[in-house]
């Protein structure tokens, strides 16, 4: 029985650690490092690359149950040598994926960790050595195994980016809802490294193209509303296309975070009116964003592209088919209204041509926008009214059934008189 317990534990017998020697030129395999001790039998004949022993050391460990005699090869595929290296990883990381099937078949343990935690499929993911994962993937290593920092095999993917992986990854089930610390979603990880690929993949695989996350002062904002606000048109009009919502303004956080931002109720196509951004609009509209859709003041897209004074917006979207040029914000203006008080009587022009009733609505007091200009003087305002045949001769709508030219003597503008007469 001594002899035999001596058989069995020469096979896991480890080197010990060098001593320094004078520099010579080497005559050792490239994979082989001088300098790496604790290896046993089985590590070394890896490191030199000798797959046909590693068989046979592999066969009489399976025959050693039936043996008749002392010689028992059972070696401890769990020992590491001073890197911290199984004979498993050693396999992989020397690309010898034939016999590191042959030790899992043999009994290695594909979940074995380091002694920092790590798993071989974290440390393959790390070297980016996508041959290793894959064939790790293949073998059932466990995916849901987190790192000590949190962070999941996705994630770490991602972070790496190995696009064949996080495929792989996302097909054996990964969760492609998980945040990172920070809050990021996979997708919003991968886009903010700006990795389309791997981002067309995560989509792909059933990733949320909205993606809810942290945003200004706390609320709840969209990806596209992020890649907006940040200037970003490929990530943005990459989301649009992947089919995000383009519809949602912020909201408020869990617990009722968020400032001006969780308030003011403006959609994506708001927020790119605002901006000015031409080619998000353009993408917006072409994947049905609402184009009527009013913020918290009542203001329609149409409304913030008039007060921007962003010119090529406007004409998207007074352009629009579904475009309705009678909605009004809180004020009462409607995007008519809002082109006069800016003065921009190009626009007003436009809007008349698609609706040619737009100068007529009268406003709470029953006043109409010539009434108003007249009252006011605004003698630019006048002549423009009346080269679009505004009716000269309507009547405020009230009591007093005033006309221009009664307001025009009222507001004592020669001007004015002479213009609507």
């Amino acid at each position: 029985m001594e002899e035999c317990r001596t058989a069995v534990s020469r096979v896991d017998l480890q080197t010990e650690e060098a001593l320094p020697s004078p520099k010579e030129p080497s005559s050792l395999p490239s994979s082989v490092d001088s300098s790496v001790y604790l290896q046993t039998p089985l590590h070394m004949t890896i490191a030199y690359n000798h797959p046909d022993v590693v068989s046979v050391i592999l066969e009489q460990k399976a025959n050693a149950l039936h043996a008749t005699n002392n010689l028992q090869i059972i070696p401890d595929f769990s020992l590491k040598d001073s890197r911290d290296q199984t004979v498993l990883g050693l396999a992989l990381w020397t690309g010898m994926h034939t016999t590191a099937a042959q030790l899992l078949g043999s009994g290695a343990c594909i979940n074995d960790t380091m002694s920092d935690g790590q798993t071989l499929l974290r440390v393959a993911m790390q070297r980016q050595d996508s041959k290793s994962v894959l064939f790790l993937l293949e073998h059932q290593a466990d995916i849901n195994v987190r790192t000590q920092d949190g962070e999941t095999a996705l994630q770490l993917a991602i972070r790496n980016q190995v696009p064949l992986v996080v495929d792989a990854v996302c097909t054996r089930g990964a969760d492609t809802s998980v945040p990172d610390e920070k809050g990021n979603s996979p997708l919003g990880l991968a886009l903010a490294n700006n990795l389309e690929d791997i981002a067309s993949t995560l989509v792909r695989c059933g990733c949320d193209a909205t993606c809810w996350g942290p945003g200004p002062s706390g609320c709840l904002q969209t990806l596209l509303q992020r890649a907006i606000d940040e200037n970003n048109e490929s990530i943005a009009c990459f989301l649009i296309r992947s089919g995000c919502d383009v519809n949602s303004p912020r909201q408020r956080g869990a617990n009722g975070e968020g400032k001006e931002e969780a308030r003011d109720g403006q959609t994506p196509l708001h927020l790119a009116a605002s901006w000015g951004l031409e080619e998000r609009i353009q993408c917006l509209l072409e994947f049905d964003a609402t184009v009527n859709a009013q913020a918290a003041e009542g203001r329609a897209p149409v409304h913030v592209a008039i007060s921007s004074q962003h010119g090529i917006i406007i004409q998207l979207l007074i352009s629009h088919p579904d475009i309705h040029l009678h909605v009004r914000d809180r004020q009462g203006l409607t995007p008519f209204a809002c082109a006069m008080t800016y003065k921009n009587n190009k626009v007003a022009e436009a809007i008349l041509k698609r609706e040619s009733r737009a100068a007529e609505p009268v406003d709470s007091k029953g006043w109409n926008f010539l009434h108003v200009a007249v009252q006011n003087s605004d003698i630019e305002s006048v002549l423009f009214l009346i080269s679009v045949q505004a009716n000269v001769n309507s009547r405020v709508q009230d009591a007093s059934q005033l006309t221009p030219l009664h307001l025009a003597f009222q507001a004592g503008s020669e001007i004015n008189i002479n213009i609507v007469e």
